[in-house]
């Protein structure tokens, strides 16, 4: 939600596992472009990878929490139902 990640961060630590961030587009304390070049970067070792932006979002997610918490619910909610299709236990590492 929001992450920092610097330019060029390495992406070692996503490889298989599921990655999703949702980035404000009016995020000044960090970047969305910078988001989305990470998960960009992460799609061919992550067992996914998704970018989602939230429009006139800022950097605290309490100013916009029922779409964070949407996202929150909704990202959660796919990958248990894709561990759930390929047999996979909920409680394994999907950090």
């Amino acid at each position: 939600l929001a992450p920092w990640l610097p330019e060029h961060e390495p992406i070692s630590t996503i490889a298989g596992k599921h990655l999703r961030i949702i980035h404000g587009t009016k995020d000044s304390w960090t970047s969305a472009a910078l988001s989305r070049d990470y998960v960009e970067r992460s799609q061919d070792i992550a067992a996914s990878a998704t970018w989602t932006s939230l429009p006139g979002g800022g950097h605290f997610m309490f100013r916009q929490s029922s779409a964070w918490k949407q996202f929150v619910t909704d990202s959660v909610t796919e990958i248990v139902a894709v561990g759930a299709i390929h047999g996979q236990d909920a409680r394994e590492d999907h950090a």
